[in-house]
C-alpha cells in the first residue's frame, strides 16, 4: 500500500465514523465533507476538512470529547474563525491534518452566502443530513 493510499484509508475511517458519532448528538443538524477528498482529489498532503453544523456551536468549541472520539490521539494545532466557521484542526498521529469546522445550519441556509457556494461547490459529499440543510443548498449549485 502506497503512503496515499494509507491516508485515504485513514481519511476514510474519520469520516466513517462521523455520521456514527452525529446519530448520538441532539444539537447536531448535518455533517458535510468538503474539499479535496469530497471530490476525489486528494494528495498526500492535503487535508481532511468537514463541517458540522450544530445548534449548540459553543458545545463544539468547549467540549474536546467528541474530537477524541472522532480523530483518537490527535492534537490540536490550530482554532480559527473564518466569517462563520469556527475551524478545530486537529493534527493525527500519522500526520494527517484533519479539519473540522463548527458553524449553524444558518450556514447552509438558502440563499447560499459566497463563501458557502464556493466551499460546497469545490466539492462535497453529505456525512449526515437528518433535516435535509445541506441536501437543499446543495441541490441550487
Amino acid at each position: 500500500m502506497s503512503a496515499l493510499e494509507g491516508r485515504r484509508c485513514e481519511a476514510q475511517s474519520v469520516s466513517a465514523a462521523v455520521p456514527e458519532w452525529a446519530r448520538t448528538r441532539d444539537d447536531i443538524d448535518g455533517v458535510v465533507l468538503v474539499g479535496s477528498y469530497a471530490r476525489g482529489a486528494e494528495r498526500f498532503d492535503s487535508d481532511l476538512d468537514i463541517v458540522v453544523l450544530a445548534s449548540d456551536v459553543g458545545r463544539l468549541l468547549t467540549d474536546d470529547g467528541w474530537l477524541a472520539t472522532l480523530t483518537p490521539g490527535a492534537t490540536e494545532i490550530r482554532r480559527q474563525t473564518w466569517g462563520p466557521v469556527t475551524e478545530r484542526r486537529m493534527l493525527l498521529p500519522s500526520g494527517l491534518p484533519v479539519e473540522f469546522g463548527a458553524t449553524t445550519a444558518e450556514w447552509a441556509a438558502l440563499p447560499l452566502d459566497a463563501g458557502t457556494a464556493r466551499v460546497l461547490g469545490d466539492g462535497a459529499c453529505l456525512l449526515y443530513d437528518p433535516y435535509g440543510v445541506v441536501t437543499s443548498a446543495l441541490v441550487v449549485l
